[in-house]
């Protein structure tokens, strides 16, 4: 699911979004970096997941979160290796 804000009149940047993201047990997503024009920080809401951050593993339960820094060169993945589903939602811009 994915929603994005209504535009303001003297907006310099893109809207922002928020998608709810489901990680199945088991699972990875794809390493990604964010360029230096946007912002992304992504919450866990249910469940646990690892996150690869750069060079750095860093286990997150639910009510945590990180932001991944707008360097265009720093990878990031949520990983769940646990037997159940882990939800988050990415806040983008």
């Amino acid at each position: 699911m994915l929603f994005r804000s209504a535009p303001s009149d003297n907006a310099a940047r893109p809207h922002a979004a928020v998608e709810a993201v489901e990680l199945p047990k088991m699972s990875m997503s794809r390493p990604t970096s964010v360029d230096s024009e946007r912002e992304e920080v992504w919450i866990v809401t249910g469940g646990e997941t690892e996150v690869l951050l750069g060079k750095q593993l860093r286990k997150l339960s639910a009510g945590m979160a990180y932001r991944v820094p707008p360097t265009g060169s720093t990878p990031h993945a949520n990983i769940n290796v646990s037997g159940a589903a882990t939800t988050l939602l990415r806040v983008s811009e």
